[in-house]
């Protein structure tokens, strides 16, 4: 069973899945979590409630919570840096793909609302994957053509007629990442 779960998880993912053999992706370890939430938080799709909310769930299902994660859920008013730096401590393997594109795919939502505007989303995703060496694998490599699209737009090559075409073309790509991250939920 372990096995066809795990045949399915890097079917879904295609090569660019790096889960080891102990771990069949029935539900993300730990660090997978924290990794979505890091990436989450930096994009602007999570806020520090979010985190805390997160980070309470978490010390309540450990019997031994590490010390970061309490930090972390007491941290209402620490400074942008310090909530990172916890992050960063907790997620271990920043470049982890099924947690960043967890993590991205928390953006559709606030693109549908308005709370992020898409231009901006956009770039924030292609510099965040730029930043974690991620941007060039296969399961990120739409990021450079959604880019690409915002650069010709303020160019003026592309006319702002183009803009809710790149918004619904940006929202399915982080809609999809959802799709194929929630078998390993």
């Amino acid at each position: 069973m372990a096995r066809l779960q795990m045949e399915t998880t890097l079917a879904v993912l295609g090569d660019g899945g790096r889960y080891s053999a102990e771990n069949d992706m029935t539900a993300p370890i730990f660090e997978q979590r924290a990794n979505m939430h890091r990436v989450a938080f930096i994009l602007g799709a999570a806020c520090i409630d979010d985190l805390i909310t997160w980070a309470d769930e978490e010390i309540d299902a450990s019997p031994q919570p590490p010390n970061a994660l309490i930090d972390l859920s007491l941290g209402r008013k620490l400074p942008l840096g310090n909530v990172i730096a916890l992050l960063n401590e907790l997620a271990i393997e920043t470049n982890d793909l099924w947690s960043t594109r967890r993590g991205l795919s928390l953006l559709a939502d606030k693109i549908r609302s308005n709370e992020i505007e898409t231009k901006s989303a956009i770039m924030k995703c292609y510099e965040h994957l730029r930043n974690e060496n991620l941007l060039y694998d296969d399961a990120f490599i739409i990021f450079v053509t959604l880019e690409d699209d915002v650069s010709l737009i303020r160019d003026g090559i592309f006319g702002p007629d183009r803009l809710p075409e790149l918004r619904d073309e940006f929202i399915a790509t982080l809609d999809q990442m959802e799709r194929e991250t929630r078998i390993a939920e």
